[in-house]
């Protein structure tokens, strides 16, 4: 379940526009996941967290839409 996880972070930062750091750390996380079938435990929060930066803004601008959705029936 786990490396299910991290594949699938692996995948949704392949979506985004990464920098340099950021694509060759997430090409190797792949690379050493699809060898040894594992990574090391401190490298799961750190693509968690190059994931969460890069879904900040969405994240952001859905909660927004929210509140000024649910702003606009109570007035």
């Amino acid at each position: 379940m786990k490396n299910e996880r991290i594949r699938c972070l692996i995948s949704g930062l392949k979506r985004f526009e990464l920098t340099e750091a950021e694509s060759q750390f997430v090409y190797l996380a792949e690379q050493k996941l699809n060898k040894n079938g594992s990574l090391a435990e401190s490298i799961e929060p750190i693509l968690e967290w190059i994931y969460s930066q890069k879904t900040e803004f969405i994240r952001d601008s859905v909660f927004s839409m929210l509140n000024q959705e649910q702003g606009g029936r109570f007035s």
